[in-house]
């Protein structure tokens, strides 16, 4: 019954993943948006992802996207309260997320690839920021970042998928 359930859940998560990057592009040459973005297109890809496979990337999408909703809305001078504090608030909004899917049953025990996933994810904009590839890191930052991310999380997901539970 698993391989079944992974049969589809798999493919489907890919194909909303690499959706989301697709659209992500499209903006990004369509529309030129700043950079501030990138990181909420990441999460609101994630966020398909998720909705595409309830089992998969919760955590990450729940931590991602409102910390970033709240950024782009700070820039924008919508919300014009303390950046800190929104990202606290932003931060709890996440967990409640994440505590809400641990009920529901869609957060397992000991999760670490969310933590790897964002670990990384930051260690690259640190590092690009950081001047180890300045010209790169003002075209990563865009809405290219989640049309780039977005692919390569779902072709990892899918051969980690692979090798966890081969099919018969």
């Amino acid at each position: 019954m698993m391989a079944t359930v992974w049969r589809r859940a798999g493919p489907r998560r890919l194909i909303a993943l690499v959706a989301a990057g697709i659209v992500c592009a499209l903006l990004q040459v369509l529309w030129h948006p700043g950079d501030e973005v990138g990181l909420l297109g990441l999460g609101l890809g994630l966020c398909a992802g998720f909705l595409a496979d309830r089992t998969r990337l919760l955590i990450p999408a729940a931590l991602i996207t409102p910390i970033a909703l709240v950024n782009v809305l700070w820039t924008a001078q919508v919300l014009r309260l303390d950046i800190g504090v929104l990202n606290l608030l932003a931060a709890a909004v996440g967990l409640l997320l994440i505590a809400w899917g641990a009920r529901a049953g869609q957060v397992g025990r000991g999760p670490l690839s969310p933590a790897v996933l964002l670990g990384l994810i930051g260690l690259l904009i640190l590092g690009l920021e950081q001047r180890v590839a300045p010209g790169f890191y003002a075209w990563f930052v865009t809405l290219w970042m989640p049309a780039v991310v977005l692919p390569l999380v779902g072709l990892a997901m899918l051969a980690a998928d692979r090798v966890r539970r081969p099919t018969p």
